[in-house]
C-alpha cells in the first residue's frame, strides 16, 4: 500500500498535524490537550504498578464526580439486565470505571513496550492463524469485540513484527487525536478514519492488518430489547 493511499485513511486530525494545516483550536481544546498530553507523560514516566494505582484513583473519583457518565452506564445495565439488583449494577459499572483507569495506564506506557516486556501485560497466543491467512497472499482482516483493552493485543501485533491498524472515529479534540494517532501508538499502531472505507479496504487486499471492533448494533432485536443508539430521558 502507498505512502499516500495510508495517509489519506487516517483520521482527520492525524493528517491536518502532518500537514500542519490544523484549524485553529479553541482555549478549551488546548487546554484538554494541555492536560491529556501532561497525564500521559507523568503516566508513562511512573513505574506501570504505579500508574495503574493512580488510574485507579482517577477512574473512582469519575464514576463519583461524573454523575452524567454513571446515569448512561446504570441506564444500558438496567435495559439489558432487568433482574438484576442496583446493587449489582453499580458494582459492576464501577468495575468498568476501573479497567478504564488500566486501559488509560496501559496506553500511557506503549511507548515503553517491546518483545522483552510486553508479556506482563498480554500473552501473544494465535499467531499462527494469522501467519495461515497471511500466506495466502492478501491483507488479514480481524474482527474483535470490544471488549476489554483490545487496542493492546493490535499493538502487540505490531510489537512483534506485524503493525496493524485500525478503525476508529474522529476525536472530538483535534488536537488530543493526533496526540494519540501520531505520538504515543505509532508507528506500531495506525488509526484509520472509519469513513474512509476505500482506503481501509485497500489495504487489506494489498496486503496490510486491519482490526475493526464490533462495537455498534444495528437497530433491532438483542436480549429481548430494542437496541441501537440509546440514550436515558434527560441526556
Amino acid at each position: 500500500m502507498s505512502l499516500s493511499t495510508a495517509n489519506n485513511s487516517l483520521p482527520t486530525s492525524a493528517r491536518r498535524a502532518q500537514a500542519g494545516s490544523f484549524e485553529r483550536p479553541t482555549f478549551r481544546q488546548r487546554l484538554e490537550y494541555v492536560a491529556a498530553s501532561s497525564l500521559l507523560a507523568i503516566l508513562g514516566w511512573l513505574p506501570h504498578r504505579l500508574a495503574r494505582g493512580l488510574c485507579g484513583l482517577l477512574a473512582a473519583l469519575c464514576y463519583w464526580l461524573w454523575p452524567r457518565l454513571r446515569r448512561v452506564g446504570l441506564f444500558n445495565l438496567r435495559m439489558v439486565f432487568p433482574e438484576w439488583s442496583e446493587r449489582e449494577r453499580r458494582r459492576v459499572l464501577f468495575g468498568l470505571f476501573q479497567n478504564f483507569g488500566r486501559m488509560l495506564a496501559d496506553f500511557a506506557q506503549f511507548p515503553h513496550l517491546n518483545r522483552e516486556n510486553i508479556e506482563r501485560l498480554i500473552i501473544y497466543d494465535g499467531f499462527e492463524n494469522y501467519a495461515r491467512a497471511q500466506s495466502q497472499g492478501k491483507g488479514v482482516l480481524f474482527l474483535t469485540a470490544h471488549f476489554g483493552n483490545w487496542e493492546l493485543s493490535s499493538f502487540a501485533h505490531g510489537v512483534y513484527g506485524h503493525p496493524c491498524n485500525f478503525v476508529v472515529r474522529e476525536l472530538d479534540n483535534p488536537l488530543i487525536g493526533a496526540l494519540v494517532h501520531l505520538g504515543v501508538a505509532q508507528p506500531l499502531l495506525a488509526a484509520f478514519d472509519r469513513q474512509s472505507i476505500r482506503g481501509n479496504l485497500n489495504l487489506v487486499v494489498s496486503g496490510g492488518a486491519n482490526t475493526m471492533t464490533i462495537k455498534r448494533v444495528m437497530q433491532g432485536k438483542w436480549l429481548g430489547s430494542d437496541c441501537g443508539s440509546v440514550k436515558p430521558e434527560g441526556e
